[in-house]
């Protein structure tokens, strides 16, 4: 078993993506996406078992004939389990065959699978192992190939390729500083106290990404608790420096009377103490910028057994070095090579380019600086775009100093539809971290029409994004730039686009035209107010999961990825 001293990082990647397929798809559909992901650039490897650790992204093509390779997708939900695969993600393709009867191992599947098992006389353990594999992995979000449903097979390789390029587009540069910050953690043996490590670097230079890199490579091994904290900023101006304490404790200790304290200053109870000295804890506090905050914390480590790991992520390095953190690691740019790779991913959705766009890319690499945020922005809206385009583009930019985040980032506002602008806006209003499908029921019962075109479009610009949960977030940076643009968050100031929105009408397909001044109130109503289960009339709302979507184009463009653990 891997212990934290021995480990040093993540292995490198010989491979970008793991297929794992039975006989019946391998010379067609999988043959296909493996031509697909290896023309983008994306290195493949195809049932081959010695590729898997070295693997960052895992396509399962679940067919009739899956059976044969039940060994191979066991020994990969394997390193997960253990916790070695958690960089890695998981994308489960259902060819032909029902969801539904993958997770309960029924229908056609589950016919071929007790054949299957038969003719190899599979024990039952055997046989319950391989059946809760299938079950852990229908909780993945992946697409069901129905011919019923009238898609074209290459309409969702595009799809898969774009979920591929926005997975290796977050690890660029990813490997390697998340090895640093081990060694960091290292530096302290387990038996010499708890080691504290800062990680600080201005906004959008991937703090988090680093953190989230390091607790999923890392966390659940040789710790009796591990945490990661995000938003810390946030948690705190909305319920107060005591509930975040007494929050920090119940996660580590369990809930316990002797966490309902009404402040540090008080002492822990000695209850409490004795727990804590007993835990060895990873920990990971995300945004702090407050210096009582990280007071509080620094006191609270004290408590922690030996060996116990900590980590605090913040914009000011001045602010760890006041509170006896000693141990810094400042988030470095990407290289040249890291960026063209981000670059390219999120222009052209490929590890290769055109060489005519070589010039292009040389300009944004210069202009950004390496600033991970900044290249995923430009490339975002460089994307679909020709030459000449581009170098449109390119001017806007290069006019505005690169320090200037927010002013580029309304370049690629104003660039978007009035559409997907009001879309954007009502996102950023909800609450955070929603299920994409909810969003989408929201949007449509807000509109009355089909919003996954517009989301497709956001996802694209790298307005929002979505974590391994499937949920929709969006930056923090962008949170701001679109709060500016909000009649929602500021109703007695007219933003920039409150003017457009009461004077242009807003038509969407499928539904007849609504005024645009009727949007505006009605948006601006629904965040004065929650959605209750029934109107004033009586009439009953349907359950989000329950919505019909008007037909929309069956393009890609216009489809989101199917939840399947709502099957």
């Amino acid at each position: 078993m891997n212990t934290f001293s021995n480990l040093r990082g993540p292995k490198p990647s010989t491979y970008g993506v793991f297929i794992s397929c039975g006989d019946d798809t391998r010379f067609s559909f999988t043959g296909f996406l493996s031509h697909s992901l290896n023309n983008r650039g994306f290195y493949t490897a195809i049932n081959h078992r010695d590729s898997i650790q070295h693997c960052r992204i895992f396509i399962f093509i679940i067919s009739r004939d899956y059976a044969s390779r039940l060994d191979e997708l066991v020994n990969i939900m394997d390193l997960f389990a253990k916790g070695n695969g958690r960089q890695q993600r998981i994308l489960p393709v259902y060819y032909h065959v029902n969801p539904s009867d993958v997770r309960h191992q029924s229908g056609s599947f589950g016919e071929a699978l007790s054949s299957f098992y038969n003719n190899l006389l599979v024990s039952d353990f055997e046989v319950e192992k391989r059946n809760t594999v299938l079950r852990q992995v229908a909780d993945f979000r992946g697409w069901h190939l129905d011919p019923a449903r009238g898609i074209y097979e290459h309409q969702y390789i595009e799809e898969i390729l774009q979920e591929v390029s926005k997975h290796l587009a977050c690890s660029i540069g990813l490997d390697h500083r998340v090895e640093k910050v081990m060694r960091c953690l290292n530096y302290r043996s387990n038996d010499d106290g708890v080691c504290m490590v800062g990680i600080c670097g201005n906004p959008g230079f991937g703090k988090t990404t680093l953190a989230r890199g390091v607790y999923h490579f890392c966390g659940g091994i040789d710790f009796d608790c591990c945490f990661f904290f995000d938003n810390v900023g946030e948690h705190l101006m909305k319920h107060g420096l005591v509930h975040l304490q007494q929050m920090l404790l119940s996660e580590i200790v369990g809930h316990h009377a002797g966490t309902m304290f009404e402040s540090l200053d008080i002492g822990i109870p000695s209850t409490i103490k004795h727990i804590l000295y007993q835990m060895k804890v990873f920990l990971i506090i995300e945004d702090v910028h407050d210096s009582e905050v990280l007071r509080a914390i620094v006191e609270l480590t004290t408590f922690f057994g030996s060996g116990s790991k900590v980590i605090i992520t913040t914009q000011e390095k001045h602010l760890l070095e006041h509170h006896g953190i000693e141990i810094i690691y400042e988030v470095e740019k990407l290289d040249k090579k890291e960026a063209f790779q981000l670059l390219s991913l999120k222009a052209f959705k490929s590890m290769n380019f055109k060489s005519n766009y070589l010039s292009i890319l040389e300009r944004a690499e210069t202009y950004a600086s390496g600033h991970p945020f900044l290249l995923e922005v430009i490339g975002s809206n460089l994307g679909g775009k020709d030459v000449e385009e581009c170098e449109f583009v390119l001017d806007q930019y290069e006019m505005i100093p690169n320090h200037e985040i927010q002013k580029i980032l309304q370049v690629n506002f104003d660039a978007l539809g009035k559409h997907c602008q009001r879309m954007l806006i009502n996102i950023a209003n909800q609450p955070k971290e929603q299920e994409l499908s909810l969003v989408e029921d929201t949007l449509y019962k807000m509109y009355g029409a089909c919003p996954k075109q517009d989301i497709r479009v956001l996802f694209d610009k790298a307005f929002i994004k979505s974590n391994e949960l499937g949920q929709v977030k969006l930056h923090g940076l962008t949170l701001d730039m679109v709060r500016e643009n909000s009649p929602i968050e500021y109703p007695c100031k007219h933003s920039r686009l409150q003017k457009d929105i009461l004077e242009e009408n807003m038509e969407y397909p499928c539904k007849r035209s609504r005024s645009s001044k009727d949007t505006l109130e009605e948006t601006v109503e629904y965040h004065k107010q929650e959605i209750l289960p029934s109107s004033n009339d009586g009439s009953m709302m349907r359950d989000p999961m329950e919505v019909e979507y008007q037909p929309c184009s069956s393009s890609s463009s216009q489809r989101s990825i199917l939840h399947i653990s709502e099957v």
